[in-house]
């Protein structure tokens, strides 16, 4: 079960989709036959849904982190008001 939000998931995919097709155009400015640069361009991107699911930790891991720094922040938040209030 994967636990990225939706848009997550989404934006990631495109993402892949966008590096491909920037690689692809490359090589077929540079005189390559498409569907040859098509496969060469998923050649150098390499194993997509490995590094899709690394990428989805890493983001995993930033929100996390953003997460603990929010509750940290709201935490020194409330502990100012309450030193003022003594």
């Amino acid at each position: 079960m994967n636990s990225s939000p939706p848009n997550w998931d989404r934006d990631l995919d495109d993402e892949i989709r966008h590096h491909i097709s920037e690689c692809t155009d490359l090589l077929v400015s540079q005189g390559w036959d498409e569907a040859l640069a098509r496969e060469e361009a998923e050649r150098r991107f390499g194993e997509r849904e490995l590094i899709r699911d690394e990428l989805v930790a890493v983001g995993q891991e930033g929100a996390f982190r953003m997460k603990l720094l929010d509750w940290f922040r709201l935490w020194a938040t409330d502990t100012r008001y309450a030193i003022r209030r003594l």
